[in-house]
């Protein structure tokens, strides 16, 4: 690995626009043919319009020129280098101000450049609001993981693991507008390898540098191309600007937004709750901005996937984590200055302030128990009825909370200190169910479920020993206190990331706790994985 390249959001060199004469030379010759249902269209770069070169740090400057067709189904973005004979061609689909949402069937794209056939792509199907891309060359990985994880851009994983980590999970090459291994449906529930600070793949290449590993995270990057998320604003070029568009939405319910923005049914759920974090480290490896506009669209679906009254909310407790994950990682790595195509970084910036202010004085601030004692982002009186165990409108989920800990744990280590003080209030609960000392039994760190209420209609119990004797008589669980309950231990894993989160941030309160439960899960020789191997 060569040294690290200054990838954060003080270091990072803007990508200003260059001389037009720079970015059509390098483009000089270049086309695309598209074969669509037995016509073709030509897109070229000759006269296509130039939005901006980008100045990567990791050493190369991207122009971007994009091309439309007046009855062509795509915006193709033609993107040469200007220091090598690098060449990139983005196919995109879907367009915010007009033309009505409808996935492309099967079409051939052929890439020319002087006269010649560089490729012939045969593809199988495209997506309204998805993309793809051909390359000549693969960006090389020119960061170091050391330095990554010295400023903080990275989790603070572990190369010598406590424990015996999980098998790594099935690796899927990645294809023309298929998945590489990503669930289609984010909704779906239970632990999975893309879910995470990062994905499981990414985290075992952090750890290991497998090679495998890299290539696994290399196709998983591709196909968020894939996924339906860009809502690129064709007026400007760039992703869309909710802060300019403030009504804008593309929640299901046609009746919200103005504009509310129509998608077409690609197969494909996005869910913020389940949001893999696809692009950030494939960025921060290679500097390769393509990845910086995917790790954009990711953080602006999250917006506007919500009704605008409710951007500031808090629909369950893992999507605040993984989105705010997200837009921390926006915020982090863009530059302060970008071309057209990219939303600089003040945009994000402004919005994870925003997020933050709202999120100290609807939690942080309050005087309510469910807030003061129990750290609690998720409403019970929401919670729905699981007999016998979790009565409906009594539960809250604390496993869920880690995430939100582990989250802003790691804002506060990209440099994002203004977080600390939402960090220190939720690591509270967290201490709480693990130190042994508040009430409540640590055999039990992250129950599925947790009763804090004895009915529906009930007030909220105040004390953590008395959501214990509500949460115990319930479950059946023993009286005991010093060791953790056998069973699944994918909730304690959790609760282990979000203690180390605060290790390694200067918690001392934090360190017993974090002994005390990597000896249990030793004990039980649990598997862990890489993604969750924090130190």
């Amino acid at each position: 690995m060569t040294n690290a390249f200054p990838l954060s959001r003080r270091t990072l060199l803007a990508g200003a626009a260059c001389a037009p004469f720079a970015a059509r030379a390098a483009s000089a010759g270049l086309r695309v043919l598209v074969r669509l249902d037995g016509e073709t269209f030509t897109y070229t770069a000759d006269g296509a319009e130039d939005l901006g070169a980008f100045a990567s740090p990791a050493g190369f400057t991207q122009n971007c020129l994009r091309a439309t067709q007046t009855r062509g189904p795509l915006t193709v973005y033609f993107r040469p280098d200007q220091t090598s004979d690098r060449l990139e061609v983005v196919f995109e689909r879907g367009r915010l101000w007009d033309g009505a949402p409808a996935n492309l069937g099967p079409y051939s794209a052929e890439i020319q450049s002087a006269g010649k056939t560089r490729a012939r792509v045969e593809v199988p199907r495209h997506l309204w609001f998805s993309r793809w891309r051909w390359q000549s060359d693969e960006r090389p990985v020119k960061a170091d993981i050391s330095a990554l994880k010295s400023r903080g851009l990275i989790p603070p994983f572990a190369r010598r693991t406590f424990a015996r980590p999980a098998p790594p999970p099935k690796s899927e090459s990645y294809r023309v507008m298929e998945l590489a291994g990503v669930q289609p449906r984010m909704g779906s529930t239970g632990e999975r390898p893309d879910i995470g600070l990062v994905t499981e793949q990414q985290a075992r290449f952090l750890c290991t540098e497998a090679r495998d590993a890299l290539t696994a995270l290399r196709g998983q990057a591709e196909a968020a191309g894939t996924l339906p998320w860009h809502m690129r604003d064709e007026r400007t070029g760039a992703p869309v600007d909710l802060d300019t568009y403030k009504t804008m939405s593309w929640y299901g319910d046609r009746n919200v937004g103005d504009p509310h923005i129509d998608l077409a049914d690609t197969g494909i759920s996005i869910d913020s709750a389940h949001q893999p974090a696809l692009a950030y480290v494939p960025y921060l490896l290679t500097g390769d901005p393509y990845h910086l506009e995917d790790l954009q669209f990711a953080a602006n679906y999250n917006r506007g996937a919500l009704p605008p009254p409710y951007r500031l909310s808090i629909p369950q407790p893992r999507s605040f984590a993984w989105s705010i994950r997200t837009l921390a990682q926006a915020a982090n790595v863009t530059p302060d200055k970008t071309p057209r195509w990219l939303l600089p970084a003040g945009y994000f910036r402004s919005d994870l302030d925003r997020t933050r202010k709202w999120f100290e004085a609807t939690y942080v601030e309050s005087q309510k128990p469910l807030h003061k004692i129990f750290r609690a982002t998720d409403n019970p009186d929401n919670a729905r009825d699981e007999p016998p165990q979790a009565p409906g409108g009594t539960w809250i989920s604390p496993w869920q909370h880690e995430f939100i800990v582990a989250a802003l744990g790691w804002a506060v280590l990209m440099g994002f200190d203004a977080w600390r003080k939402s960090f220190q209030w939720a690591l509270g609960g967290t201490l709480d169910r693990v130190s042994g000392h508040s009430g409540w039994r640590r055999s039990h760190p992250s129950p599925y479920r947790l009763i804090v209420k004895a009915e529906k209609n009930g007030a909220v119990a105040g004390s953590w020993d008395e959501a214990w004797k509500l949460s115990s008589v319930r479950a059946r669980w023993p009286e005991q206190n010093d060791a953790l309950a056998d069973g699944d231990p994918t909730y304690a894993i959790y609760t282990r990331g979000a203690l180390a989160m605060a290790a390694r941030l200067g918690v001392k309160d934090a360190e017993a706790p974090l002994a005390w439960i990597t000896d249990q899960l030793r004990r039980q020789d649990a598997a862990v994985p890489y993604k969750w191997l924090l130190a």
